[in-house]
């Protein structure tokens, strides 16, 4: 199905819609790899942001947990901190670490005996007397001087440091810990500019601890919760409720066991802004080129159009036959130089048709059209001709009688009769002499039944003439007789070229004895016809008078 205005019958709408189509083709080709491009970079970009803010995720972790440990180091240095925890002063060593983990805004604080049981709590006192439920970060802080890790505590995320108090040998150990909760989180989202989330994964099933997502969101990312475990430090995109996001999963060092992990996410929308602004300035830039495109199309296309109309007007008044016009003038371009080939061809047309005008008034229309063509060649070839001659009888006589216009309007109607009667059945006037022509019928245009036709041309001449005669009486002119002989033989038909001029000729019996047959003609008054005009004739000839 072909659109209206694609199909257009004016050119100047084809060039204009050819372009802007091209253009828009273009751009929107362009616009489509480039915002693909767009988004598979903002994917990459947000993905390797994801991967550097879990390396940054990290490192805080490590230097929070390298803080936690100077921090706490600190107060098992003070004189008095160790002399409450020798006599063990329960009530003094409960002061001190709440005062201490208030000063450095840690969640909790306690002290175990070198027996693991733990002889003060700030998190729970009732804990007093009871085993530390994580022994392994003893162990271990009794190998390294120092230790902490992620455990969880009545539900919650929390991370804990171990250090000795020492008096010089260690007499019991500190432990301090900090809650990662939804304020921990928030926290760690404006150094790493990404969204976390803490889950612990059991028997399959994830369970959300801290988060910086609002609630909304919450559910989807559970939901999504393994399959962004699986993909791991690669990362994938996640649906979470209606907006999509870059997310990356980290597993936690040191959870005593427990599978945590740390989830960040960026949201696509977001890290896509810089990009959408770029987008918007290359649909701008876009609409702007299609709007210079069409105007500078339709600019292009009336420079073309308009001197092609301009040319097909001046040849549609060619063809009305009014030559006085010319080609749209123009530069040296194409347009320029179809303008002067009009012209010239404009020249060439006038001049043939004032040659064709010139010769069709002494010759045939056959002959003119071979003149025109080039087709008269030195040489000739044998063909049946009939030849025709015809005068006036007495001509000599009667001009003595006559003026000389009423001599020359005798002489233009008789010539001008025969010359229309030969020319309508086929014939060619060859000559005009004096007051009588000679035809020719079978060259050089040469048809089955040309005997026929000279025949047939005879006797119209005769009826014609006859029929003169009361246009003649009403301006006092006699009504002359005239002779008509008729000849058919074969003969060499040809031309003779003399440099710039040519004749015909056509030797053989037949002109002489056309001749022959005219000179009797005029002494008989009849049209004769020789032995071999009437053995071609097609049909019987009516008896033409006293003798044939």
């Amino acid at each position: 199905m072909k659109l209206p205005f694609i199909s257009s019958p004016r050119l100047q709408d084809r060039i204009v819609v050819f372009f802007v189509a091209l253009l828009m083709v273009v751009q929107l080709a362009s616009f489509y790899f480039i915002r693909y491009a767009i988004e598979e970079t903002a994917q990459g970009t947000l993905r390797e942001e994801l991967r550097v803010g879990a390396r940054v995720f990290r490192r805080l972790l490590e230097q929070n947990s390298q803080q936690l440990v100077e921090a706490t180091s600190v107060l098992t240095y003070d004189f008095g901190f160790r002399e409450a925890i020798a006599t063990r002063d329960r009530d003094t060593i409960l002061s001190a670490l709440r005062n201490h983990a208030a000063r450095i805004k840690a969640s909790g604080m306690a002290v175990i005996g070198l027996d693991g049981n733990i002889v003060a709590d700030t998190l729970a006192e009732s804990n007093s007397g009871r085993p530390y439920p994580y022994p392994d970060l003893v162990v271990r802080a009794r190998t390294l001087g120092r230790t902490s890790g992620i455990r969880i505590i009545d539900g919650k995320p929390y991370q804990v440091v171990v250090v000795p108090v020492l008096a010089p040998l260690p007499i019991s150990w500190v432990s301090m810990s900090f809650v990662i909760d939804d304020k921990a989180a928030h926290d760690l989202q404006r150094l790493t500019s990404s969204d976390v989330t803490f889950v612990r994964v059991e028997g399959g099933r994830a369970e959300l601890l801290a988060t910086t997502l609002p609630p909304a969101r919450r559910e989807s990312l559970l939901a999504a919760a393994n399959s962004i475990i699986a993909a791991g430090r690669e990362g994938m995109t996640a649906r979470l409720r209606d907006e999509d996001y870059e997310v990356l999963a980290t597993p936690l060092e040191d959870t005593g066991g427990v599978r945590l992990f740390a989830i960040l996410q960026r949201s696509v929308a977001e890290g896509l802004a810089p990009y959408l602004a770029l987008q918007a300035v290359l649909l701008f830039l876009a609409g702007l080129s299609v709007a210079l495109t069409l105007a500078g199309g339709i600019r292009i296309a009336r420079r073309i159009t308009r001197p092609v109309e301009r040319l097909a007007e001046a040849a549609r008044e060619i063809a009305r036959g009014n030559y006085e016009v010319s080609g749209v003038r123009g530069g040296e371009d194409e347009i320029g130089q179809l303008a002067l080939a009009f012209d010239g061809m404009v020249k060439g047309l006038t001049e043939r048709d004032s040659m064709r005008d010139a010769l069709g008034k002494v010759a045939s229309s056959e002959v003119v059209q071979q003149l025109l063509h080039g087709q008269i060649e030195l040489g000739g070839e044998e063909r049946d001709v009939s030849v025709m001659f015809t005068d006036i009888r007495n001509f000599t006589a009667l001009c003595e009688e006559l003026t000389p216009q009423q001599s020359l309007f005798l002489l233009n109607e008789f010539l001008t009769a025969i010359s229309e009667v030969v020319e309508a059945h086929g014939g060619v006037v060859d000559k005009y002499m004096g007051d009588g022509a000679m035809a020719f019928f079978g060259a050089p245009v040469t048809r089955p039944d040309d005997t026929q036709r000279a025949v047939d041309c005879a006797l119209e001449i005769r009826r014609r003439i006859e029929g003169l005669g009361p246009a003649l009486a009403a301006r006092g002119l006699p009504h002359p007789d005239i002779g008509i002989g008729l000849n058919t033989s074969t003969v060499i038909a040809g031309n003779i070229i003399l440099r710039q001029r040519g004749t015909k000729y056509y030797p053989g019996t037949n002109v002489g004895m056309g001749k022959d047959n005219t000179l009797f003609a005029l002494v008989e008054g009849v049209v004769a016809f020789s032995r071999g005009t009437k053995d071609r004739q097609l049909v019987a000839v009516e008896p033409a008078g006293s003798k044939a």
